[in-house]
């Protein structure tokens, strides 16, 4: 983890926000889940059900942000854009993943699940809007109306 860690920079705080987020909705999270479907009854039906989805909500968001991590130094964006990138997918994880747990333990979900929904949603539209025009840019990819200009360099150099 320490050479993944040296290799990036502004990855770095997505891939800690990630493994985080996954050790708490894997452990925390988890462990009633894991006890209600061996049959010791710690959730009611109703709750079960609502915390199975907050907890693939957390595993998701957690995924996402550590292969963010991975490949956000990569791509070709100012430093400015990368970093809103990082920061955009870490908010969306709060929104989504520790706002949404949050209503549910508050038992506050029904009335405010929209705002946790819209928030995570338009954090993941800007970071991934951000991260496709970054992969396109990295990849080459000439949309319509675009052109691609190449260089090529022959082995015998100039004029051979």
């Amino acid at each position: 983890m320490n050479n993944l860690l040296q290799d990036t920079q502004i990855g770095k705080r997505n891939i800690i926000f990630g493994v985080l987020l996954f050790l708490l909705f894997a452990l925390v999270i988890g462990i009633p889940l894991t006890l209600n479907f061996f049959g010791v009854r710690v959730l009611s039906d109703e709750q079960y059900e609502i915390w199975k989805v907050v907890h693939g909500y957390g595993i998701f968001l957690a995924v996402i942000n550590c292969f963010l991590g991975t490949v956000v130094d990569g791509l070709r964006l100012s430093h400015g854009q990368k970093d809103l990138l990082s920061w955009s997918f870490i908010i969306a994880g709060v929104f989504g993943a520790l706002g949404r747990m949050a209503l549910v333990l508050l038992g506050l979900l029904a009335q405010w699940h929209l705002l946790a929904s819209l928030g995570e949603v338009v954090f993941f539209v800007v970071g991934l809007a951000l991260f496709v025009y970054g992969w396109t840019r990295k990849t080459g990819v000439a949309f319509e109306g675009e052109q691609r200009t190449e260089t090529r360099v022959r082995a015998g150099g100039p004029g051979q």
